[in-house]
């Protein structure tokens, strides 16, 4: 038991800190694939699109999904990613997507999520997709890490993560 104990600690604390590494950083999805996009580039396309200035240390090509480039850009501070997070509602309607980067357990939830929301709105639901949660009309839902479901939110309100 102290030893699966251990492997727990050690796996909380790789996550924390492949979480830290993360935090400044986005995830773009839509753009058009191009031999090599740098960070002038996608500074411009959020300038363009999303009306805000924002500073990136580094971009990085992560792949290609139906010809079109993912990308992960490294933010210059969190109140840059804050801004492009803030602002990402004004790419609604267009090809493009702007996620923060999460970690690969983090990424299935939310697509967990992503399913279910296509589900419920082919139901005719509103659907509002958040970090780890959902809103579904007007009453909220939160994913259950231990039983890997989406739990109703006893009191009112959005729930905290």
């Amino acid at each position: 038991m102290q030893l699966k104990k251990r492997v727990q600690e050690l796996e909380n604390k790789l996550t924390r800190i492949e979480k830290e590494h993360k935090k400044e950083n986005i995830v773009i999805k839509g753009l058009d694939p191009k031999e090599n996009i740098n960070k002038i580039d996608v500074q411009e396309f959020i300038e363009d699109k999303m009306g805000i200035k924002v500073e990136i240390k580094e971009v990085e090509r992560i792949g290609i999904n139906k010809s079109k480039m993912i990308i992960k850009a490294k933010m210059n501070n969190m109140d840059n990613k804050r801004l492009v997070m803030k602002n990402k509602n004004k790419l609604k309607g267009t090809k493009y997507f702007i996620d923060p980067e999460f970690t690969n357990e983090e990424e299935k939830i939310q697509k967990k999520l992503r399913e279910v929301a296509r589900v419920e709105r082919d139901k005719g639901k509103q659907v509002k997709v958040a970090y780890q949660k959902m809103r579904i009309n007007s009453e909220w839902y939160k994913w259950d890490v231990q039983k890997q479901e989406l739990t109703k939110n006893e009191t009112n309100g959005r729930p905290k993560n």
